[in-house]
């Protein structure tokens, strides 16, 4: 198809969207050398959400190492580069942020905020009620706790960051078109698809002005980005809301000088603007804005580039008022404007950037949760550098798209969900046992109805719904307040603990991802993808191992199993089902005679730990069960109840104990025949609070929570699930070449000495008074009546068991320093004996 004289047949990437994260990605690839980029806007550049956007550069609930270089890059843009390189200004102002909490438990979630993020050089402040009067005259303070000051950040102009962005892009070499909409996405099958292949991969774009061939296509496309998936046949779970401010009349003492105010009690933010005080809102109940398009697909309308919504007075003045009500003087200021305007949401609150995981070099950057501005210049960074290289240039667990599960693109399923996120992300997201309220009840395992009569609380895990503690169903129960302390279920929880320890515990693992991996070349294709030599490994054997890239990096950790000569079961997390097949497609070679086959609804996980397992399962089985005919780390197809089951030999409690993986169909009636069988044994069910719990005293690895993609398994001490000198696997030279010296990042397990503080991951980490490293996850040991984590100690020497025995440890808990004891070994059953029993 001829194309018209304004756009080019070809180029090397094609970006979709002109606000700033597409115009941020355009400059990031052509600083790379990557000049041969087109970057397409349907209107004009900066329309979408950036036009409307605050520009807040703050990094308030930030507590993860990714967000925080985000945002310490896009700042350095802002403040230090763009204006010199582009002559064009982007409006920082480098006013201060201050957090304000009006309770104990808000200010003790900012407080730990603060201290981790003191390790990656952003400044604070903990400032008291008089201090905050200092630094904000017109704000109430005296219903305040405390306060917590960052003086190195501030606001910037939003469309001109967008245009220094373009600015520099252009200098460089790219071109930018307006006017242009995106229409379809080509692929390796030369036509535009409406469902993806995982071995597709993108060879350009349609338009509305002609086609263009591209080795890479970026879906920047804002608002939009979930249409453009379809397009594409990716799914990219975002839903537009409506998202409020006011902007006041001048007011007496209100000054250009005065920090970001933010309020999450009140779920608002406060910062001058003209004079006047602009209030931005976050309320707690939010309103989706999803026109109906033919089809039933919905999604913002193409024809408003520069959108305001008719607000909805009735529904938003009582936020409003609330959130004003911080500043007295405000009530008698005019409003000069009331604005409403659609912001894009992802169901878990985190972006969507990375490549699709089904369709190769189709790449996303959106969702961005209000947080676009704050964090588009890390954003565009972080993507190019993972379009250059192959790989990501950190961690990205937390922000790829292949997190997610396909129902959550559901567009009832995103209507009923965001309109809880807006104010999450203001609010309750603080808080470590949090889990979101809305859309919940659509993914249940077979069993579900059974733990909910047992007294389950359940919650969200990837659109799961799963218990994390039990209780009675009565007016004993205890609530689930939101808490950094012990909560009111506490006891129970410590009762499934001790249960797992000293008798058996029952806890369904269905929402685990489970793949036949089927063919004559089923284990050429898996030895050559993970680190074990599957190539070997027995019929009947089962072995935990990672899968790992080039640089000898963990993209996936899973167990895999060998039920047949020709035939394996791999399993891995739940928020890992998406990634790992993605994995495994992609590397899976046209000529291997291999079927991948996810299974992971046609199986009930029902996994029985503890020393007393045996016993139980024994009561319900004339399978032997000794440790001759069924060891460790071993398959066996037996007769349970009234079903065949797969029954493995495997923990994660560091008990011994038995999963059984049961055809979803009699799921319900072996769980009966378990708990039935469990009477005079002491059985207890347990949810995954006591799970975390009993895996934290035995310092067991969880992928996506204390290990990611940018951790090799020398650093984290998984180098038990690698066969280095057997065979031949991706990243194989990399490991070797690191195993020659010691590491300087480890991975260890932490103690706290005082069995009161808690753990909950984020704690700095201190030898000798010096912060080097952080807990990554924590939790309470109940066996060893202390808080237990696993920390990541980065203090740029080696990392050995000498060095960790010569200093004296301390943890930073809500601002007080706990002693603490660290080893590479776990605490608990260090030999591994009790499994094996």
């Amino acid at each position: 198809m001829a194309t018209t004289p304004s756009l080019p047949s070809r180029a090397r990437v094609v970006v979709i969207g002109g606000g700033v994260i597409g115009t941020s990605v355009a400059y990031h690839l052509a600083h790379l050398g990557v000049t041969d980029v087109v970057l397409l806007e349907r209107h004009q550049l900066t329309s979408g959400t950036t036009w409307h956007a605050a520009g807040l550069i703050v990094a308030g609930g930030f507590h993860s190492e990714t967000y925080l270089e985000m945002f310490k890059h896009s700042r350095h843009l802002y403040r230090d580069v763009l204006e010199a390189e582009t002559e064009q200004a982007t409006g920082y102002s480098e006013v201060g942020y201050l957090q304000v909490a009006a309770t104990k438990e808000r200010a003790e979630a900012q407080r730990r905020d603060a201290r981790f993020q003191a390790l990656f050089g952003l400044d604070s402040h903990e400032v008291g009620p008089s201090e905050i009067a200092g630094l904000w005259p017109p704000a109430r303070h005296d219903d305040l706790e405390r306060g917590f000051f960052y003086p190195d950040q501030g606001r910037a102009n939003p469309a001109d960051v967008t245009m220094a962005f373009a600015k520099g892009a252009r200098r460089l070499g790219v071109r930018i078109v307006e006017g242009v909409a995106v229409t379809g996405v080509r692929t390796a099958s030369g036509r535009t698809v409406s469902g993806g292949t995982a071995g597709a991969h993108v060879t350009g774009v349609v338009t509305d002005q002609g086609e263009i061939e591209a080795e890479h296509v970026v879906n920047c496309a804002g608002l939009w980005g979930r249409a453009v998936g379809r397009l594409a046949g990716v799914d990219l779970p975002l839903q537009a809301a409506e998202h409020y401010y006011v902007i006041t009349e001048p007011i007496a003492g209100v000054e250009r000088t005065l920090p970001i105010l933010e309020d999450p009690d009140r779920h608002g933010y406060f910062r001058e603007e003209t004079g006047g005080l602009m209030v931005g809102l976050f309320e707690p109940v939010a309103k989706v804005w999803s026109p109906a398009t033919p089809g039933g697909f919905r999604s913002p309308p193409t024809d408003v580039p520069f959108a305001t919504l008719e607000p909805d007075w009735d529904r938003i003045v009582p936020f409003a008022q609330r959130a004003m009500e911080r500043i007295p003087v405000a009530a008698d200021a005019g409003i000069r404007t009331f604005f409403c305007g659609p912001e894009s949401f992802v169901p878990d609150l985190n972006p969507l950037i990375g490549e699709a995981p089904n369709l190769r070099n189709f790449w996303v950057a959106c969702g961005l949760n209000s947080l676009g501005i704050l964090l588009g210049g890390g954003v565009g960074q972080l993507l190019a550098q993972w379009i250059v290289d192959g790989e990501p240039p950190t961690d990205v667990v937390e922000i790829d798209p292949a997190r997610l599960s396909p129902h959550q693109n559901s567009s009832r399923y995103l209507e009923h969900r965001i309109v809880e996120s807006l104010g999450v992300l203001f609010g309750d997201a603080a808080w470590p046992n949090y889990s979101f309220t809305t859309a919940r009840g659509g993914r249940r395992s077979p069993v579900h109805d059974r733990l909910a009569a047992a007294g389950a609380h359940f919650v969200d895990v990837v659109g799961w719904e799963y218990p994390e503690w039990f209780a009675p169903l009565d007016d004993s129960r205890p609530n689930a307040d939101l808490t950094w302390g012990r909560a009111a279920w506490w006891s129970r929880h410590e009762a499934e603990h001790r249960a797992v320890r000293e008798a058996v515990g029952l806890i369904d693992l269905t929402f685990m991802g489970k793949f036949w991996v089927e063919g004559a070349d089923a284990a050429r294709f898996l030895g050559g993808w993970a680190a074990a030599d599957i190539e070997r490994l027995a019929v009947g054997a089962c072995r935990y191992t990672v899968a790992l890239d080039d640089r000898g990096r963990i993209r996936a950790d899973i167990t895999i199993t060998r039920h047949a000569a020709d035939r394996f079961m791999v399993v891995c997390g739940p928020e890992t089902i998406t990634r790992t097949e993605a994995w495994l497609r992609r590397h899976l070679a046209p000529e291997l005679r291999v079927v991948v086959t996810d299974v992971t609804s046609a199986f009930t996980i029902l996994n029985l730990q503890g020393p007393r397992s045996r016993d139980l399962l024994a009561r319900i089985t004339d399978a032997d069960l000794t440790a001759a005919a069924f060891p460790y780390q071993s398959m066996r197809t037996i007769d349970v109840h009234y079903a065949r089951v797969h029954a493995q030999r495997m923990t994660y409690s560091g008990e011994l104990g038995f999963e059984l993986f049961v055809p979803a169909e009699f799921g319900v009636s072996v769980f009966d025949a378990i708990v039935a069988a469990g009477d005079g044994l002491g059985l207890r069910l347990i949810g995954l609070a006591t799970l975390e719990s009993l895996r934290m005293e035995k310092a067991n690895r969880d992928y996506t929570h204390d290990v990611d993609n940018f951790d090799t398994p020398i650093e984290v001490g998984l180098m038990f699930t690698v066969d280095l000198d057997a065979h031949d696997f991706r990243g194989r030279d990399a490991i070797v070449a690191a195993a020659t010296t010691p590491p300087v990042r480890r991975l260890v397990q932490v103690a706290l000495e005082d069995p009161a503080p808690l753990l909950y991951g984020g704690e700095p980490v201190l030898r000798d008074g010096r912060a080097v490293g952080y807990v990554r996850t924590g939790a309470y040991g109940h066996t060893l009546g202390r808080s237990v984590g696993l920390a990541m100690l980065e203090p740029g020497i080696a990392v050995t068991k000498a060095w960790i025995e010569s200093g004296t440890w301390a943890c930073d808990v809500n601002d007080t320093r706990v002693a603490a004891t660290l080893s590479l070994r776990p605490r608990y059953d260090p030999t591994g004996e009790r499994p094996r029993s």
